[in-house]
């Protein structure tokens, strides 16, 4: 399934196509420069908007101006259940090892989380910059599916999860969750690289051995 991001930049794309070739076929016969350049404009603003989305917010000088933080990439989390969660017997009350995938445009971002028994996937989310500290925190909706080994005692639920970045390019970031399954914790990310293609715990794990040894996190 697309993401909406690129269902987003792909239909831009089409209609400045064909409005670009709608205006030329219908000026052709003018000799008049200008208005065949202005033909081009919608395709150029397309272009512009996916150059914005992809790579242009993350220039240095233009990502300063902005309060959105780059985590794009691979983190190594600690989640820590509080007393009061609902863990089931033999359940993991904590510090639960996991990887945090992120994959990031200025305007789309899609998580996925792994843990020994479990994976999530982000469903939606939002930033929120009203606290004022000058970079956007971000809370999102996922969905969470255990292994079928242990679904006899930990079902598929869904949560909320609250990200306070520090900073606009953070290494550390501390955050909250709560599910409807009447558990909640604290979270700890520390950023390992920038790799995204992890699709399992162990593969984030053995992306997390690399870096380390490459001299990383």
């Amino acid at each position: 399934m697309q993401r909406p991001g690129q269902v987003v930049r792909c239909t831009a794309v089409g209609v400045g196509l064909a409005y670009t070739l709608v205006l030329y076929l219908a000026g052709i016969r003018l000799d008049m420069d200008l208005r065949r350049g202005l033909a081009y404009l919608p395709t150029l603003a397309a272009a512009a908007l996916i150059a914005w989305d992809v790579w242009v917010w993350r220039w240095p000088l233009i990502w300063r101006a902005t309060s959105r933080p780059r985590i794009h990439g691979l983190w190594s989390v600690a989640l820590h259940p509080t007393a009061e969660s609902h863990i089931p017997e033999r359940g993991n009350r904590g510090p639960i090892r996991a990887y945090l995938v992120v994959t990031q445009t200025y305007w789309t971002i899609s998580l996925r989380l792994f843990t020994v028994e479990s994976s999530s996937v982000s469903r939606s989310f939002f930033w929120d910059g009203s606290h004022g500290t000058g970079t956007a925190w971000l809370t999102f909706i996922y969905d969470n599916t255990p292994m079928l080994r242990y679904q006899h005692r930990s079902g598929r639920h869904l949560g909320t999860c609250s990200l306070h970045p520090g900073n606009r390019r953070p290494t550390v970031i501390e955050g909250r969750y709560f599910t409807d399954r009447y558990t909640q914790g604290d979270m700890q990310l520390t950023f390992v690289s920038r790799e995204t293609n992890a699709g399992s715990f162990k593969e984030a794990a053995s992306a997390h051995a690399q870096a380390h040894d490459r001299g990383g996190t």
